[in-house]
């Protein structure tokens, strides 16, 4: 290959030091906008690991004799 082919490729596109830390902040602010919905997932998960097992037992005790299928069924009941 001949050096002439490079010669015809498209300049790099270098972005400005202004561009770059505006990027940077702007990642920085999803990356904790994640973090935070991932503490807000994590701990409504871990409060319906608590709260469906009493909803089963209600449901037992008001004769709902299919409560695991009335919820839906999940991994830790299923149907």
């Amino acid at each position: 290959m001949s050096r002439d082919f490079w010669s015809h490729a498209a300049p790099a596109q270098v972005a400005a030091p202004a561009q770059v830390a505006a990027l940077a902040q702007e990642v920085a602010a999803l990356a904790m906008e994640l973090a935070a919905l991932a503490k807000e997932n994590m701990h409504m998960t871990a409060k319906l690991a608590r709260t469906t097992p009493l909803l089963v037992a209600t449901l037992y005790a008001a004769g709902v004799v299919n409560a695991r299928s009335f919820l839906g069924g999940s991994p830790k009941f299923p149907r």
